[in-house]
C-alpha cells in the first residue's frame, strides 16, 4: 500500500506535463487547501526534476524562446555593476558623511553585507535580454525579469533540482470562496481558471509561475500571501505537452 502523507517520487518535466489532469472546484463561501496530500487533487501534484535549462523552458518558469546562456550572462554583468554601484556609493557616503537611502534592494545578498546600504537593483542587462521577448513594458519588478532571474540563478547555482507542480483543467473558485495552494506548489498549469465576487486564489510559496489559458474574475483576487509576486503566462498549451 503507498504511503499517502509521503511525497510523490521524482518525474521528468516531460512527464509531469502530460499527465492526467483534473477539474478543481471550491463551493461558494467555502475555503480549502491543496497540496501534495489531498486526497482529490494527489494525483496532478508530482514533484518534478529540473534537469536542464529546456525543463525551465517546457514548464513556463522562463520564456520558451530565452537564451539561457545569454540571460547567464545578463544576470552576472548586473550582479557587477549592482556591487560595484554599492561599492561606491558606500565610499561617497564614508567621504561625505551622507548615508544612502534605502531603496529596499531585497536582492538577497551581494549587497556588501551588513551595514551596506540597500540599493535598488536595476537588472539593466536582463531587461534588455528580455524586453523583445515581452509585449509590455519590463521594469525590475515585472514578474518575467524577477522569475527568469530567481529560476536561472537557482538553476545554474545547482539550487534548483525540484519543483512541485499541479497539472489541473478548469479551476472555479466561487463567490466568497478561497482556494490556497500550499507552500510546496511553485507551479501551477490550468486551462481555464474562473474566480468568482469575493472569491480569492491564493498561494503560500513563493516565485510561483501559474500558466493558464483564460482567467475570469477580479484578478486583485489573486492574492500570493508572499512579497513576490505571481508570475502570470496566458497562452496556449500545446497539444504535444497536453495531450
Amino acid at each position: 500500500m503507498a504511503n499517502e502523507s509521503a511525497l510523490p517520487e521524482p518525474i521528468s518535466a516531460e512527464r509531469a506535463a502530460r499527465l492526467e489532469r483534473r477539474d478543481l472546484r471550491v463551493p461558494d463561501g467555502q475555503s480549502r487547501t491543496v497540496g501534495p496530500f489531498d486526497e482529490e487533487t494527489r494525483d496532478t501534484f508530482s514533484v518534478v526534476a529540473i534537469e536542464s535549462f529546456d525543463d525551465l523552458r517546457l514548464l513556463g518558469f522562463v520564456h520558451p524562446e530565452l537564451d539561457v546562456p545569454a540571460a547567464v550572462a545578463a544576470i552576472r554583468a548586473d550582479n557587477l555593476q549592482h556591487r560595484t554601484f554599492v561599492e561606491e556609493t558606500m565610499r561617497t557616503a564614508a567621504a561625505t558623511g551622507h548615508g544612502a537611502s534605502d531603496g529596499g534592494c531585497g536582492c538577497g545578498g551581494g549587497c556588501g553585507g551588513a551595514g551596506a546600504p540597500r540599493l535598488a537593483r536595476s537588472h539593466t542587462n536582463l531587461i534588455d535580454l528580455l524586453q523583445p521577448l515581452a509585449d509590455v513594458e519590463l521594469r525590475p519588478t515585472h514578474p518575467m525579469v524577477s522569475h527568469t532571474r530567481s529560476y536561472v540563478s537557482r538553476f545554474a547555482a545547482g539550487a534548483l533540482k525540484y519543483v512541485g507542480m499541479f497539472n489541473l483543467f478548469n479551476i472555479t473558485v466561487g463567490d466568497g470562496a478561497t482556494l490556497t495552494m500550499s507552500p510546496s506548489v511553485s507551479l501551477l498549469w490550468a486551462n481555464d481558471i474562473t474566480i468568482g465576487s469575493e472569491g480569492r486564489l491564493r498561494f503560500a510559496g513563493s516565485g510561483v509561475k501559474v500558466k493558464c489559458l483564460t482567467l475570469n474574475g477580479p484578478g486583485q483576487h489573486i492574492d500570493p500571501l508572499v512579497k513576490i509576486p505571481v508570475g502570470w503566462t496566458k497562452e496556449l498549451f500545446t497539444q504535444g505537452a497536453h495531450s
